[in-house]
């Protein structure tokens, strides 16, 4: 009883943190103080296992009995067979940092423009369309005189584009937002007109779409289309996954591919197989779905090469392998914020992989 009155009092507490970026000089400060007198500033991590509840008593117990227990930015559960085994706190030769807000954005004349490298404020005026970088990570289209119905001027797009450790947000001229996840691109027009509003994505963005009845939203994805009038939903669509998968949080959305369609209704996911032929429905934790934009990677029941194909789009890593991974399926959350060296060490806690890092190539060991 006590262990988990004190998981369920700390919890809330560890997930705000891990979910707000802006709060990192805050971090360091309190980092700092735990590794007084040392003075030393390597993160503290806790990898928290499922033993015995005496035992996890009283190593929770200890925890909370420091006030920097409260600001530990990762909680992760692993559920193997295997023992528990100490944490160690490995200082490697080579690491990775993470990923961070950068994007280049190629106008409709094919001007391509480095956000990460401009002051924000007017980037340019394309007809009576204002592109405005905000806040060093988001992109805003303010239309004017902004026209609908059966006005037939040629659109004018653009492509906002994520490299690999790489995440930017964008607000469209209808005021509907996407956020990009790592190598991804989104192709838009820069002010909507006519009587629908299409865009095209390749990778993985979520969207909260503006409603407008008369003019309906929908994003294409290789052959599928997703057919929106007002929602909040989620699409993967990487080239080195299995599926396509179309989550919706709020509202609704209809997936057709080819014969394939399907309408969802909130707290469905609609995955679809890399041949398109076959669709199934799913009922995810949607906010697990979307920790991603949160900054928290989430792995539900996830085997190992697709947890390293995310740290490989988030980190712009390359992985080999020089053994069969491992086969039992992890569970659990890691800050985004974290350098590639101490989630690999969390991951290692399974007890059934090593991993090496030289560079930008992470190399999995028996």
């Amino acid at each position: 009883q006590e262990s988990s009155a004190l998981i369920s009092e700390y919890s809330e507490i560890f997930e705000i943190l891990q979910a707000v970026p802006e709060r990192r000089d805050l971090w360091n400060r309190i980092y700092q103080r735990l590794d007084e007198p040392s003075g030393a500033t390597t993160p503290k991590v806790i990898v928290m296992h499922t033993p015995s509840g005496r035992a996890l008593a009283r190593r929770i117990g200890m925890a909370a009995a420091a006030a920097a227990a409260l600001i530990f930015i990762t909680w992760i559960f692993f559920f193997t067979n295997k023992k528990p085994t100490p944490v160690i706190a490995l200082r490697p030769t080579h690491d990775v940092a993470p990923g961070r807000n950068r994007a280049t954005l190629t106008l409709a004349n094919g001007t391509v423009i480095a956000l990460d490298s401009l002051r924000d404020g007017q980037l340019a005026l394309q007809g009576n369309t204002k592109v405005v970088k905000l806040n060093n990570s988001q992109l805003y289209y303010k239309a004017e005189n902004h026209t609908n119905g059966t006005d037939s001027a040629v659109l004018s797009y653009n492509t906002i584009t994520t490299p690999k450790g790489g995440q930017y947000q964008v607000t469209l001229s209808d005021g509907s937002k996407v956020w990009l996840n790592s190598d991804s691109r989104l192709k838009f027009p820069t002010v909507f007109r006519g009587r629908e509003r299409k865009v095209e994505l390749s990778g993985e963005g979520y969207f909260e779409i503006e409603k407008n009845a008369g003019m309906p939203f929908s994003v294409l994805v290789n052959q599928m289309q997703v057919q929106v009038l007002g929602t909040q939903f989620d699409i993967m669509a990487y080239g080195d996954e299995k599926t396509v998968n179309t989550t919706l949080l709020q509202g609704a959305v209809k997936v057709e591919q080819g014969n394939l369609a399907r309408q969802l209704v909130p707290g469905e996911q609609a995955v679809l197989d890399a041949p398109g032929n076959r669709m199934s429905i799913l009922h995810p934790d949607v906010q697990k779905v979307i920790a991603w934009k949160n900054g928290i990677f989430e792995f539900q029941n996830t085997d190992l090469p697709a947890i390293m194909r995310q740290l490989s789009r988030w980190y712009d890593i390359d992985v080999h392998y020089k053994v069969e991974p491992g086969k039992p399926e992890l569970g659990g959350s890691i800050s985004k914020h974290l350098n590639l060296s101490q989630v690999l060490n969390m991951l290692e806690k399974n007890g059934i992989n090593h991993f090496s890092i030289e560079g930008r190539n992470v190399t999995v060991l028996p």
